[in-house]
């Protein structure tokens, strides 16, 4: 992120709430489709400013196929202001 604290509150959580939505509520040819245009997400590339950053991700949800996301982890207020979210696909305990 570009910003940290603070200043990162309002960014962060207006693209996690993209993020959820395209995750949770989206089915899988949808996600792929939206993942793939992430930098139209809103701010972006004020809370991603290179796309390495979502590497990981994109990896996950390659592999995961048309398994379905699960918010693993959610926290507001991060470092004192980020809006940080993990997913895990598929079901748990399943290998």
């Amino acid at each position: 992120m570009r910003r940290m604290g603070p200043s990162a509150a309002v960014p962060s959580k207006q693209f996690d709430d993209w993020l959820q939505q395209t995750l949770i509520t989206t089915d899988s040819h949808q996600r792929a489709q939206r993942l793939i245009d992430w930098q139209d997400a809103p701010v972006a590339r004020v809370a991603h400013p290179q796309e390495d950053h979502l590497l990981p991700l994109m990896v996950a949800v390659g592999a995961a196929g048309h398994d379905e996301a699960v918010c693993a982890y959610h926290e507001e207020g991060f470092f004192g202001g980020v809006t940080v979210s993990s997913f895990r696909f598929g079901q748990e305990g399943v290998v």
